[in-house]
């Protein structure tokens, strides 16, 4: 019994420190946003995005919010579809994961994902005709 608490208890350990990286990286992402340094906000996307399948809902939901914001701030249509499609897919994970608490995030950053994803994927012709076009010598 003592080996099985301590098994469990090391995993939770584990856990909770693989956790913490993520959250901060999320914040990080945000600060960046809001002082104007995408390319530091892209990189530490990437990042987090790298590890989605060790995200929380909240952590998927707060990166569907992230690539949300920077499909904006991109200057291109190849790299604005890319960001397309992993706001759709963190949503999605995040809602997937829990529900609950993807919802619950979104409302506290006041962000109508459920409308962004659903616009999305009605429009993703649209952004994949850019990326297209934007090909075309």
């Amino acid at each position: 019994m003592k080996r099985l608490f301590l098994v469990f208890s090391i995993l939770l350990a584990n856990l909770a420190a693989f956790a913490g990286p993520i959250d901060d990286n999320c914040s990080t992402i945000y600060d960046s946003i809001i002082a104007g340094d995408i390319s530091k906000a892209e990189d530490a996307a990437s990042k987090v995005y790298a590890q989605k399948s060790a995200c929380s809902a909240t952590n998927l939901a707060d990166l569907a919010i992230i690539y949300h914001q920077l499909v904006d701030k991109s200057s291109d249509a190849v790299t604005r579809y890319d960001y397309v499609l992993k706001t759709i897919d963190c949503y999605n994970s995040a809602v997937g994961k829990d529900s609950n608490a993807a919802r619950a995030r979104f409302t506290e950053k006041r962000v109508d994902m459920d409308a962004v994803a659903k616009n999305y994927n009605a429009n993703l012709s649209k952004f994949q005709q850019a990326v297209s076009d934007s090909m075309n010598f």
